[in-house]
């Protein structure tokens, strides 16, 4: 190849062809500090102050890093000493005239008495100057401070007047007192109901025999006609200017389920109600009285925390209820959120299984044209909205004033739990989905009249039953329209 031979320049196949103005077009380039992985948004709790702040992070990227120390001709004749570096001409000058130091100042011990020997004059160590380093700190002392307290002088003098009543009202309260330290505690008290229970069971003894098995021998007489064989009633005194709205039974407890009372007088003002809770072993007395502010319409007891009562009121309402807890009012209360009219009673509450987190969750249904999920969330109630019912897809306003099918009753399926029934008061029933919250899966014109109530059986999972206000009561299948 020829060495003086002339580089011809070729253009690559793939650049790019610029005019002159794209050419002399100046391109500015910006750098920035911002480290962009570095985190956002990094928060921290200050107790001082009891609020999170954010922390500042910096920006700095460490690429290479070294430890170095200073250089100087004591350390240059150490190193060669030690066989790290070679000597030459411009050190070994040095070197000889170091040693030549080191006889004379030995020379010098020895006059003076030094013990030192010259073996031990060649190992004297240098001190680094980058190597050490002086510190000095200073602790703050606790300025005195001087606290003064003067206390009350006792008083020596005392007068007061003292008559009969006064006498008795003193020993009255004294035994008022008496009896309230010597209540039984908890585990005295449970002992106590059970023996409560024990002696109810043998007064009613006939009673309980009959509940377990009972067998009326007139029946073969009677063809299809049956009898029913009332056993125990419950009543209250201060459930008496009540009527009973809400039933349900424990899963847990088969033999403990709750009463809610109410007002069924739609049109007058409602005083109030009453959620009392009464067992099969003992009639007298019931378990657990909750007074409310507004008539019940509904409930539903926690199936896996039996102590839980979800609630739906007539005012619009609805709350839960512990039956383990001391006190009369609810855990927590919630309101449907606008726009509702915060008149139209609750119809529905029904507990649902919550698959995200372990807070409590139950649906409810209501006059309001809406489907509701409620969470608890320590003492607060959170509402969602899963479903909001309508005639048609696409209605007129004065139709869809008039004709709004306000939900009645709710149940969802025993098997698939994002499946649910809801009946109307035109007496359709529609067949849901938590997953499709804007559109129906299924709807049957089933009566003719307001649906009371809709129930999947538990045993065949298409099968569900309804009634409704027409006097009828339907079978259904909900593979067949």
């Amino acid at each position: 190849m020829d060495r003086y031979a002339i580089l011809k320049k070729r253009k690559p196949q793939h650049q790019l062809t610029l005019t002159e103005d794209e050419l002399k077009e100046e391109i500015t380039k910006v750098l920035t500090t911002d480290n962009p992985h570095a985190p956002q948004n990094i928060v921290r709790f200050n107790f001082k102050k009891g609020a999170y702040e954010k922390v500042s992070l910096s920006h700095t990227v460490v690429l290479f890093e070294m430890e170095s120390n200073t250089e100087s001709e004591e350390h240059r004749r150490q190193m060669i000493k030690q066989g790290f570096f070679k000597e030459n001409a411009a050190t070994s000058a040095g070197v000889e005239s170091h040693k030549d130091d080191l006889k004379v100042q030995a020379d010098k011990d020895r006059v003076e008495g030094s013990v030192a020997s010259k073996a031990d004059t060649n190992k004297i160590k240098c001190k680094n100057e980058a190597h050490f380093v002086d510190r000095a700190t200073q602790t703050l002392n606790f300025s005195k401070r001087e606290i003064g307290c003067s206390p009350e002088h006792p008083c020596r003098t005392f007068s007061a007047t003292a008559n009969q009543w006064d006498i008795y009202d003193a020993y009255q309260h004294r035994h008022e007192e008496s009896i309230k330290q010597s209540c039984y505690p908890a585990a005295v008290a449970n002992t106590v109901k059970i023996l409560e229970k024990m002696v109810h069971q043998n007064a009613v003894a006939d009673i309980v025999q009959d509940f377990a098995c009972f067998e009326d021998e007139a029946d073969r007489f009677r063809g299809q006609e049956g009898v029913l064989l009332p056993l125990w009633k419950f009543q209250h005194k201060k459930a008496r200017r009540f009527s009973v709205t809400a039933l349900c039974w424990s899963s847990k407890y088969p033999q403990l389920f709750a009463v809610g009372l109410g007002s069924v007088d739609y049109i007058s003002k409602q005083e109030g109600g009453l959620i009392i809770l009464y067992s099969l072993k003992n009639s007298f007395l019931p378990e657990h009285i909750f007074p409310t502010t507004s008539g019940v319409k509904c409930l539903d007891i926690h199936p896996q925390h039996p102590s839980l009562l979800a609630v739906g009121f007539y005012d619009g309402c609805v709350a839960i209820y512990s039956m383990g807890k001391k006190g009369l009012k609810p855990v927590c209360k919630g309101t449907v959120p606008e726009p509702s009219s915060f008149t139209n009673p609750v119809f529905q509450v029904c507990w649902q299984n919550n698959e995200t987190d372990n807070n409590h969750r139950f649906v409810s249904v209501d006059a309001d044209f809406r489907v509701l999920s409620w969470t608890q969330i320590k003492h607060e109630l959170f509402c969602t909205e899963m479903l909001r019912l309508s005639l048609t897809d696409d209605p007129s306003d004065e139709e869809q004033l008039q004709n709004l099918p306000g939900g009645t009753s709710l149940d969802f399926h025993k098997q698939i739990d994002h499946v649910y029934l809801v009946g109307t008061v035109q007496g359709k029933i529609h067949k849901c989905s938590e997953c499709h919250s804007d559109k129906f899966l299924m709807t049957y014109d089933s009566h003719s009249s307001e649906v009371c109530t809709v129930k999947w059986n538990h045993f065949h999972p298409r099968v569900f039953i309804s009634c409704s206000f027409d006097r009828t009561v339907k079978v259904w299948d909900d593979t067949i329209k």
